[in-house]
């Protein structure tokens, strides 16, 4: 169902209001862990795996993503994640999870990978780098 130019604004306002309390939040640093199932991502899959196991490669994580602190995390693809502006929201948890968030569109280069078992196991770090990203390289984490 299309969105109306009511339904667009009030997306769009809900986005800023995210942006806005996640920067009230002290920034984070840590090692942090993620999982994802390739499968799900349908026909970008093959796009995911290429780029997230290609070392040096820079990739965008364009929505807002989940990340643990130190806890497994399911998917078969396990990112151990280098990451120095995460935000806290365990207190704000109603699970008790130690669960935290990347901002939208934190950038991430991948340092390694390797297959273990059916798992692929990606090392990766938060950079700054600013160059454009290409649209290949851009995904939505869910």
């Amino acid at each position: 169902m299309p969105l109306t130019e009511s339904g667009l604004y009030r997306v769009g306002l809900l986005i800023h209001l995210m942006d806005e309390a996640l920067s009230r939040l002290p920034p984070v640093a840590g090692t942090f862990r993620r999982g994802i199932d390739p499968s799900g991502l349908g026909e970008r899959r093959t796009d995911f795996l290429k780029a997230h196991t290609r070392r040096g490669r820079i990739v965008a994580w364009e929505g807002y993503t989940s990340v643990m602190d130190g806890e497994p995390y399911e998917g078969r693809a396990q990112f151990i994640l280098h990451i120095r502006s995460a935000r806290d929201l365990r207190e704000f948890s109603v699970k008790g999870e130690h669960e935290l968030i990347l901002p939208r569109s934190t950038r991430i280069r991948i340092i390694d990978y390797r297959v273990e078992s059916d798992y692929y196991v990606i090392e990766a770090e938060e950079t700054d780098d600013e160059r454009p990203i290409r649209r290949d390289n851009r995904f939505h984490v869910e």
